[in-house]
């Protein structure tokens, strides 16, 4: 059964505020969502992993069974709210309140009026309708920008009813963050919506500093990529596609923006749209900064800690100004024990890390792992994790960082890029007090030096401070690039992040037949799916997964998307191979980077 600690929570959760304005939503807000939110909607608590963490996304709710519409006595949640709780082992420190007989009540209107909740409703976008308003949209270019143009679309999840407006929005947010976050350019591209009901996006590459090659890149890893020129159901569709293909240049030229946000958000695509160098000194080149040349001249901020925030062992952050963009933070983290003996402790050891020209090498740490962040010339923020070594790594060893509720990626690795992202919502985080300038045991010139680099706490905050807001105004910029149905006013600092709760929802959703139909752009109903599925001699050793959803069952988002050999180069994915044998497209495979 649900597990709901009584705590108030005092963090503003960043979600629509019409949602926010049901006094049943507010109830659970303030004895749920602390423990049942997910951490990536929240501004400052860092919540609970348990088997529910969206109590205040109603969709979500529904979906999971939690909340059955009009029926509050076969809710789990109301269910849970007359049990006895909270639950034993709530801590007394938040008073172990229970929810007045009023909230109860709240909850209870609450899930009685979801009864008459309508779908949202909205007209479907077919294939040859996106097509269509493409081409409309690239021939009214200038000929010379054709081939720089590609599209990002929202057409499945728009032509999925269910899915309200208000969520929708909350993906396009996510898509402007994820995008912008992979772009080396100062002024923020244009997101240019194509059609009325803002379901496909266009933007230039140039805007974004990206080449072709990148963009190729992206089409080999994407597991729906295929062409609708040479379909046997409709000529002009056929015509219209290739038209779209010729102007652009590009055999896919439009991508699923809900794939996106999940997978450019993390390695390897983070790394090949973004550029992260295969090592840290090759980063510092490109940002032109020397972190040794600023520990020798005293030109760094610095802070350590004894127990870090996402491991057990010791952790120094360091802070250099960077003249390419405003700042950059590197990170030095330790396993449990070293291998090299006791040159972890930073009490003892703070003046490293070693290196052959650090005067102070007696009484140097050596690191295994770290994690660097920098400030975009747009204002967001990239992110690059590194081993003992400088070399660029995609996720951290458990044994120096762990995310330990998976609140992020998904796992309790920390995973470059969409980790990150979720952790650093507000752009730099506050950090505990200094252990080190107070602390550590040198003495000398080693200690004159140590209180050189190491400012006062006080001092740290307002770096910290600076930092953030500076990546809060970024964030707002973004916000207000991209058009919403449901226009929103964001204030001059933002710190909504919308990206990791949604990659968590979207790598574990199950999808079934009728969602099925609508992303295949099946000509018929998810029951006349079904029969093509079960009696139109498909080879199911060849879609693994797809009987269970033939079946009256679901099929898992991995198996839609699984290489049918991923050690191979060239191997098409569940959704190409199943398409390609209902005649609704030809997959176009590219190389899959080494």
């Amino acid at each position: 059964m649900i597990g709901i600690r009584g705590l108030l929570v005092v963090a503003a959760i960043l979600i629509p505020q019409v949602l926010l304005a049901s006094p049943g939503l507010q109830a659970l807000r303030t004895h749920c969502s602390a423990c049942h939110q997910d951490p990536g909607q929240l501004s400052g608590d860092e919540g609970y992993e348990g088997e529910l963490t969206y109590i205040l996304d109603t969709d979500k709710m529904i979906d999971a069974g939690y909340v059955v519409p009009g029926n509050p006595a076969d809710s789990p949640i109301f269910q849970r709210l007359t049990d006895d709780m909270p639950p034993v082992g709530n801590e007394p420190a938040f008073g172990n309140r229970r929810p007045s007989d009023e909230e109860v009540e709240a909850v209870k209107q609450y899930i009685l009026e979801l009864a008459e909740k309508k779908t949202a409703d909205r007209n479907p976008l077919s294939l040859g309708d996106m097509y269509g308003k493409i081409a409309d949209y690239v021939m009214r270019q200038p000929r010379r920008s054709q081939r720089y143009l590609r599209f990002f679309s929202l057409r499945v999840s728009h032509n999925r009813n269910e899915i309200s407006d208000e969520r929708l929005d909350e993906v396009r947010l996510a898509f402007a963050k994820t995008l912008f976050s992979l772009s080396w350019q100062h002024a923020l591209a244009k997101l240019t919506p194509i059609d009325d009901e803002l379901t496909v996006y266009a933007v230039d590459l140039r805007e974004l500093d990206w080449s072709s090659r990148q963009w190729e890149t992206l089409i080999a890893r994407y597991p729906y990529a295929q062409k609708h020129d040479q379909l046997p159901v409709s000529a002009e569709l056929n015509q219209i596609a290739h038209d779209v293909y010729r102007a652009t240049q590009s055999e896919v030229p439009v991508v699923r923006a809900e794939w996106f946000i999940v997978y450019a958000s993390r390695p390897p695509l983070y790394h090949e749209l973004l550029g992260v160098p295969d090592t840290d000194m090759e980063l510092e080149q490109k940002l032109g900064v020397s972190a040794q040349r600023n520990f020798l001249n005293a030109a760094v901020e610095r802070a350590g800690f004894v127990r870090s925030g996402i491991s057990s062992q010791n952790r120094l952050v360091e802070r250099h100004a960077n003249a390419t963009s405003g700042y950059y933070w590197k990170s030095y983290d330790f396993k449990p024990t070293s291998e090299v003996g006791r040159v972890s402790d930073l009490l003892t050891l703070p003046l490293g890390p070693r290196f052959q020209a650090n005067p102070f090498n007696d009484v140097a740490f050596v690191h295994d792992g770290g994690e660097l962040i920098w400030r975009l010339p747009n204002g967001l923020q990239g992110y690059m994790l590194v081993d003992g070594k400088g070399g660029r790594i995609d996720a951290g060893p458990l044994d120096v960082v762990e995310d330990t509720n998976g609140r992020f990626s998904g796992s309790s690795e920390i995973v470059n890029g969409i980790s990150c992202i979720g952790c650093h919502k507000q752009g730099m985080v506050s950090l505990p007090a200094d252990e080190i300038r107070g602390g550590g045991r040198v003495f000398g010139k080693d200690r004159d030096f140590l209180l050189e680099i190491h400012p006062t706490d006080q001092e740290l905050k307002e770096i910290l401070k600076s930092d953030s807001e500076s990546f809060g105004r970024a964030l707002a910029r973004v916000y207000g690039t991209i058009k919403l149905k449901q226009p929103r006013t964001f204030g001059a600092v933002e710190y909504l992040e919308p990206i990791t709760p949604f990659a968590k929802t979207y790598i574990r959703s199950l999808v079934d037949v009728d969602q099925l139909a609508v992303e295949l752009d099946f000509d018929g109903t998810g029951d006349e799916l079904r029969i093509a599925l079960k009696h139109g001699n498909l080879a199911f050793d060849s879609l693994p997964g797809f009987r269970a959803v033939a079946n009256e069952s679901y099929v898992s988002r991995d198996a839609i998307e699984a290489r049918g050999n991923p050690k191979l180069r060239f191997s098409s994915t569940g959704f190409q191979r199943l398409s390609r044998t209902l005649n609704l497209g030809v997959p176009v495979i590219y190389p899959v980077p080494k």
